[in-house]
């Protein structure tokens, strides 16, 4: 059994390997290339001709934060969810009960996330000194 801490921790850490790894690259390109009104490799050719390498790391910070947060506010509540919903595995977890606990994590992290995910966007336009 995991305390809430750990399942918390579990979640920062998972958050973070991604926005690190996958995140932070895909939506700063994404968001440029929209601001910049280009396709995928014609945006990434110009951020990289303008910024260097580091341009598609821009909000780097506030994505790991974003993301960090949001997952550790997920594992919490699917656990907890789980351990309710099979009184602590006495029970098994069916497959409509498992769906119902993934929908509602998803919709609390969104919601304990929004101004994170606001701030993130905007840290990582084109041109921004931030970071």
């Amino acid at each position: 059994t995991l305390s809430i801490g750990m399942c918390f921790l579990a979640g920062l850490a998972a958050g973070a390997l991604q926005a690190l790894l996958i995140v932070v690259p895909i939506e700063t390109i994404k968001t440029k290339c929209i601001q910049l009104n280009m396709p995928l490799l014609q945006g990434l050719r110009e951020i990289l001709l303008l910024e260097g390498i580091g341009g598609i790391y821009d909000g780097v910070l506030a994505t790991v934060l974003k993301q960090s947060s949001n997952h550790g506010l997920r594992f919490v509540w699917y656990y907890e969810y789980k351990r309710l919903i099979t009184h602590d595995g006495l029970y098994p977890l069916t497959p409509g009960w498992a769906f119902v606990g993934g929908m509602t994590a998803g919709i609390f992290s969104a919601l304990g996330n929004q101004p994170v995910d606001v701030i993130k966007t905007k840290m990582q336009g084109v041109r921004v000194k931030y970071s």
